[in-house]
């Protein structure tokens, strides 16, 4: 839990603190997350319906931002997701 902060830990629940510490590591590493919610969800042991809202929850706080990347005709992009709030660095 040490790279969420407690701001950040003390609005959600412990599944919806498990998604958000695999989205603010990948951020932490490589700029921005990049994985599909599946694969957040498969990572952080958790079901596709929890991380969906647990990203919803971030982004309606102005914790994350979320770039959507629709695709015509074709299964869409994963989303790009960046941390938008600075207390969540502290």
């Amino acid at each position: 839990m040490a790279a969420l902060s407690p701001y950040v830990r003390d609005q959600f629940t412990e599944g919806e603190c498990a998604v958000l510490y695999i989205v603010a590591a990948d951020i932490r590493e490589h700029g921005s997350c990049r994985c599909t919610n599946k694969q957040i969800g498969d990572r952080a042991g958790m079901k596709l319906t929890l991380t969906r809202s647990a990203l919803r929850k971030a982004r309606q706080l102005g914790l994350l931002n979320i770039q959507y990347r629709e695709q015509w005709r074709g299964k869409n992009l994963a989303n790009i997701v960046t941390m938008a709030c600075e207390r969540w660095k502290e």
